[in-house]
């Protein structure tokens, strides 16, 4: 359970948040109960972690509602530049390179917790390098220099 968002290499994350729209029910058929759930942000190649959202459980269901992670220190650091996971495969449109993040759903609790319903939506804010800046050839407004 999960989604993969790709952006260009180096990027700073400058925010992340999930929005559960509608509650994440489970189904407690045999038994199953669920008791937590977590999101994992982090880059699937190369094991880089960069957030961790705690989500609210009641009833067995996740409860609608706006989610941001708190961070650690390393994953402070992780944000401010995305690593270079693969190579754009045209090899002719920029950016020449990208950053994988995956955003992985956990569920937690007896037996085997599956959702059956619910709307989940993740969304990631990054800042893009630019790699013209001090260039003669930056944009048609002009020099950064």
């Amino acid at each position: 359970r999960g989604a993969v968002m790709y952006l260009p290499n180096g990027c700073q994350i400058n925010d992340i948040f999930v929005d559960v729209g509608t509650a994440i029910s489970v189904n407690t058929g045999g038994g199953a109960t669920l008791t937590a759930a977590v999101i994992n942000i982090g880059n699937a190649f190369n094991g880089t972690q960069y957030g961790s959202i705690t989500l609210t459980v009641a009833a067995n269901a996740v409860t609608a509602g706006r989610y941001q992670p708190t961070f650690t220190g390393a994953q402070l650091n992780a944000i401010q530049s995305t690593t270079t996971d693969f190579t754009n495969p045209t090899g002719l449109v920029s950016p020449a390179a990208f950053s994988q993040v995956v955003f992985t759903l956990v569920l937690t609790g007896t037996g085997t917790p599956a959702p059956n319903a619910g709307t989940m939506y993740g969304t990631l804010r990054y800042t893009q390098p630019d790699n013209n800046i001090g260039n003669s050839t930056t944009y048609p407004y002009g020099n950064f220099d």
